[in-house]
């Protein structure tokens, strides 16, 4: 396998060299500048500095949740479509909703009130393990054993020719 990938990997590192040494260019000019873009002394502050790399990762990890959850939803909890988009808008109004709220908390109840929502949440997530649980429970305590993935035989985008699979014959003389 890692052989296999030589290629891949060797193009990665290039990518990679690539953008360190743009990147070098980038704070060499920016020091040199008598209007830099970013003033680099913002990275001197750490509490700046940890927050700005939090930001990033909770960032990171929101997109990363909007993209892989409606495949496991569907992959995985054997969910059609509209159902894994409609298990999905729950979470996505419920960050919409909170987006202006947040706005108007004031500083004083910000920690309170972000322990109170990660608790809820955390409860949240608790009573659908606990559902499932009881649900799978429920499923195999009734003899009936079934797959939570539903097998298709082929892929839903994929339709059968509108003419007959026969094969052709040449008619003869």
């Amino acid at each position: 396998m890692a052989v296999e990938s030589v290629g891949v990997w060797w193009q990665t590192g290039a990518w990679a060299a690539g953008a360190l040494g743009l990147g070098a260019l980038f704070l060499r000019a920016e020091r040199r500048s008598r209007a830099p873009l970013i003033d680099l002394t913002l990275f001197r502050n750490a509490p700046y500095v940890a927050l700005t790399s939090a930001g990033a990762v909770a960032n990171a990890a929101t997109v990363v949740l909007l993209f892989v959850i409606p495949f496991v939803l569907q992959e995985v909890q054997g969910l059609s479509v509209l159902g894994a988009g409609t298990a999905f808008l729950i979470p996505a109004a419920a960050m919409a909703a909170a987006g202006p709220v947040a706005g108007r908390v004031p500083a004083g109840a910000a920690e309170p009130v972000m322990a109170a929502c990660l608790g809820l949440a955390a409860a949240a997530l608790a009573a659908t393990a606990a559902a499932a649980t009881t649900a799978a429970a429920a499923t195999t305590a009734s003899g009936r054993r079934r797959s939570p993935v539903r097998h298709r035989a082929r892929p839903c985008c994929w339709r059968r020719p509108p003419w007959p699979r026969r094969r052709w014959v040449w008619p003869g003389p």
